[in-house]
Parts: C-alpha cells; sequence; structure tokens
C-alpha cells in the first residue's frame, strides 16, 4: 500500500515543550501595539470574537517561522491557560515568515 493509498486518519502524537522549548518556536515577540495597523493580520487560527477583545486588551506578538511553529507555540500557550490565536501578517516579505501567535499572555512575562 501507497501512502497516498492510505485513507486519511489522524494521529494523536504527545510532545513534551517546556517554556525553553517554546521559547525556540519563536524569533521575535512585541507587545499588542502593532495589531493596532489596520490590515495588517488576518486571523487565521483561533475565534474571531474572542481575537477582537483581546487585541484591544493586551498580550504578547510572537513571529514564528514556519505553520507548524506557529501551531505547536499556539497550543503550547492555551495549554499554559493563556488565550492563543494564530495571525498571518500581511505585511511579510520575501523570505520572511507571516505566521504570527498573538497569546494573551501580557508582553514581557
Amino acid at each position: 500500500m501507497h501512502s497516498t493509498d492510505r485513507p486519511s486518519t489522524t494521529m494523536n502524537l504527545v510532545v513534551h515543550i517546556d517554556a525553553e522549548r517554546a521559547n525556540a518556536l519563536w524569533h521575535i515577540a512585541c507587545g499588542p501595539k502593532v495589531l493596532d495597523e489596520d490590515d495588517r493580520f488576518e486571523l487565521i487560527g483561533g475565534d474571531a470574537h474572542t481575537y477582537s477583545e483581546r487585541s484591544r486588551k493586551g498580550g504578547t506578538v510572537m513571529w514564528c517561522q514556519s505553520a507548524l511553529e506557529a501551531i505547536v507555540l499556539s497550543d503550547y500557550e492555551a495549554a499554559r491557560g493563556h488565550g492563543s490565536w494564530r495571525l498571518w501578517d500581511m505585511a511579510a516579505r520575501g523570505c520572511e515568515s507571516g505566521h504570527v501567535v498573538l497569546t494573551s499572555r501580557e508582553w514581557g512575562c
């Protein structure tokens, strides 16, 4: 049976990530002021209503190199009890990645 012949299935994978490993998933972070830029970010993962509320309240914005890093980081933040949303940075150019995670964790913590 070839891999293309297999039915689509979901697999659960347990990955243990501590704060040190989570910090390796992002390369630039800042406070939420950048969210004030009109039409810069597009929500790609998370609840639109709670994202709208969070973007006005604060948090931490983190850029990741890949979609997988953003997904894992977002899941890590949620597992730590923080709100977490995946965004696309429309200002990304060339080799820059537009994968962004917004977390309710306060900037600098």
